[in-house]
């Protein structure tokens, strides 16, 4: 009886916050998608031309941001599985890909309104 109480649980090495923290991490993102999403659908909805090339823009981006933080909530979940898992480190990966895409549609859109003129296209 007594040998088996001197080994410790090998699933208690990993703090018991750390997958809800993840599943908290996931869910925040697909909430930030979902308003992209939003975003895109009325962008594109639009009269301008900019507007319907930053709603695709932003669509993309949005289908992007249901890939990544996915694949990074499987793959923590699975270093959670292994034994010597540790506490998992910051990934600053999705916001700065968040901001540079966001920077680049506008940027987009900003070259497109100077090239094609104001803007406002009359119907």
């Amino acid at each position: 009886g007594a040998k088996a109480s001197d080994k410790p649980d090998i699933k208690l090495l990993v703090d018991c916050k750390t997958p809800m923290a993840i599943e908290r991490t996931l869910l925040r993102w697909m909430r930030s998608t979902v308003l992209l999403a939003g975003l895109s659908s009325y962008l594109i909805a639009g009269h301008t031309s900019s507007m319907q090339l930053s709603g695709m823009l932003v669509g993309l981006l949005s289908l992007l941001f249901v890939m990544m933080p996915l694949r990074s909530y499987l793959e923590r979940s699975r270093e959670l599985q292994n034994p010597r898992a540790k506490q998992p480190k910051v990934d600053r990966t999705m916001p700065r890909t968040m901001a540079l895409s966001l920077s680049f549609i506008l940027l987009a859109t900003v070259i497109l309104d100077v090239c094609v003129g104001t803007g406002v296209e009359e119907s």
